[in-house]
């Protein structure tokens, strides 16, 4: 090993092969590698639904396997993450209130502490990941957290969930960068928009279903074994988040640079994951130093992608006037204009339009706009802009019309809340060559989102305001209006970089431009 780091440090550009063997120089770098910044077009309708039916034998197989194993885990960890981010609010309205008493502000103190452990958790967390194997470092989280998940279960003091939370956010706060990172590690620009997005939608559908899991557990289990119905949703969550983190461990793969052999991916198909993506793939992680760092500090994409994280993570805030507007028509003394079962039901559609959106925008941004991130970006930024314009200047309480306009208005408001899959395959592209920076980038981002989310939503939508929150529409819209001005920003900073890069740079690389894969590419040079 001590041979080995002489050497990294000698040749920075060292190539690992598939046995993390040091072997070569830079120089030795197959030159069959097409430019995996640059999109490329699909070749068939099949190809346009899902990229790998264009793909050669060899590297269809490649991306099935990562798409079985990468995307699989990776939609699992993040729907059953958004399950346990949600079951504390479930929790206390099916009975954790009464039961721990709990009649003052503990539970918006839950989500404080959780909010504080997530955000201080990004940078040290991230720091981790470039020390250990990835598929080590997604398994550990998703353990830790299902043991505290279980904690939770047990607990008989508030103090003790205000820990459980804590902890909770510090190691969640960790995995969604993560898995964007290492996907930003093996998929190229024309199939990770897809991908991030996919599992965005996993997020979001854990949000979906929390409380069908918290209900199904309160109906089907309350008072067995002495235990009430919002322990056992504890239990539920923690034996579901249990196994996925174990087959993490025994699945999920490392990014390219790190990868070895194992029983689900060959030294060969290793080797053409490097060849698929050669700016990252044939260096390990670097640490984080304070050089890095102030490196890091100084360039756009850590700053343009956090505000635009910022204005994007704070554009979805009107879909939660939502169920105060149905339940601001029941009138104490007269009956209810809707029900509890209806206030409840009547707003899950927006999570469901913003799915369909953020399927439609993906696919769109890989295939015929040809690998751009900014134009879903912009589009949603105007669509939302223009509905919190309408929701603000309008009356809360209309004739029939004017509700069903509002009904309607309510459903799009989280569009672009939809578009953060794609924001991170841009990020992933913007900060191509850098493993370091891309997971730095990712992490700063996430994180000055949730600070800010922290506070904004009582700032602007205090609870004894709702619906009638005419300053918090108005001001979502400022929001909408920065989220847009900073896409075209960052789309203007890429295009500045892309001119400045000399062409010998490609040459350097050893890439080759035209050509839709890599072993098609060698394909034609055997030939």
């Amino acid at each position: 090993m001590g041979n080995e780091t002489e050497l990294q440090t000698v040749v920075p550009q060292a190539v690992y092969l598939a046995t993390g063997d040091l072997l070569a120089t830079a120089n030795s770098k197959p030159q069959d590698t097409e430019d995996e910044t640059k999109w490329h077009k699909a070749k068939s309708w099949k190809g346009l639904i899902w990229d790998s039916f264009d793909k050669p034998k060899d590297e269809r197989w490649l991306l099935f396997k990562l798409d079985l194993t990468l995307l699989t885990v990776a939609c699992m960890g993040t729907f059953i993450r958004s399950v346990d981010q949600s079951n504390i609010n479930n929790a206390f309205v099916s009975g954790m209130k009464e039961d721990l008493g709990l009649y003052g502000n503990e539970l918006n103190t839950m989500g404080t502490c959780f909010q504080i452990g997530y955000a201080i958790g990004q940078i040290p967390t991230t720091m981790i990941l470039t020390k250990l194997r990835p598929h080590y470092y997604l398994a550990g989280l998703e353990l830790a957290w299902a043991a505290l998940t279980f904690g939770a279960s047990g607990v008989t003091k508030v103090g003790h969930l205000y820990l459980i939370r804590f902890l909770v956010g510090f190691l969640e706060s960790g995995y969604f960068p993560a898995v964007m990172w290492i996907c930003g590690g093996w998929y190229t620009r024309s199939e990770i928009a897809k991908r991030t997005v996919i599992i965005q939608v996993a997020s979001t559908a854990g949000s979906m279903f929390s409380g069908y899991f918290q209900a199904a557990a309160y109906n089907g289990l309350n008072g067995h074994l002495g235990k009430p119905g919002w322990k056992w949703g504890f239990i539920i969550d923690g034996v579901i988040s249990a196994p996925i983190g174990l087959l993490t461990f025994f699945i999920a793969p490392d990014v390219p640079s790190v990868a070895r052999p194992n029983w689900v991916f060959s030294a060969e198909e290793l080797d053409l994951s490097r060849r698929r993506k050669p700016l990252e793939s044939y260096e390990k992680p670097d640490n984080f130093t304070k050089a890095k760092f102030k490196k890091y500090f100084t360039t756009w994409q850590f700053w343009l992608f956090s505000l635009l994280f910022i204005c994007t993570g704070s554009c979805s805030n009107p879909s939660s006037s939502m169920a105060f507007w149905f339940k601001s028509y029941n009138v104490k003394g007269k009956p209810n204009v809707y029900s509890v079962a209806q206030i409840n039901v009547y707003p899950t559609p927006i999570q469901a339009v913003q799915i369909l959106f953020s399927l439609v925008c993906a696919w769109s941004s890989d295939t015929w706009l040809k690998g751009r991130r900014w134009p879903p970006v912009l589009l949603a930024a105007v669509i939302v802009f223009s509905v919190d314009i309408s929701l603000g200047a309008t009356v809360v309480h209309g004739n029939n019309r004017q509700r069903a306009t509002r009904w309607a208005l309510y459903y799009f408001t989280t569009l672009v809340t939809g578009t953060t899959g794609i924001i991170w395959a841009w990020v992933q592209e913007a900060c191509l060559g850098d493993a370091g920076k891309r997971a730095f980038v990712g992490a700063s981002m996430n994180m000055f989102s949730v600070v800010f989310q922290a506070w904004v939503p009582n700032v602007l939508f205090p609870t004894y305001d709702q619906p009638f929150v005419v300053k918090g529409n108005f001001g979502t819209a400022g929001f909408c209006a920065g989220a847009f001005t900073i896409a075209s920003l960052i789309a203007f900073a890429q295009l500045r970089d892309a001119r400045a890069k000399p062409t010998s740079d490609e040459e350097d690389l050893g890439t080759v431009t035209h050509g839709d894969s890599v072993s098609h590419q060698s394909e034609e040079d055997e030939k």
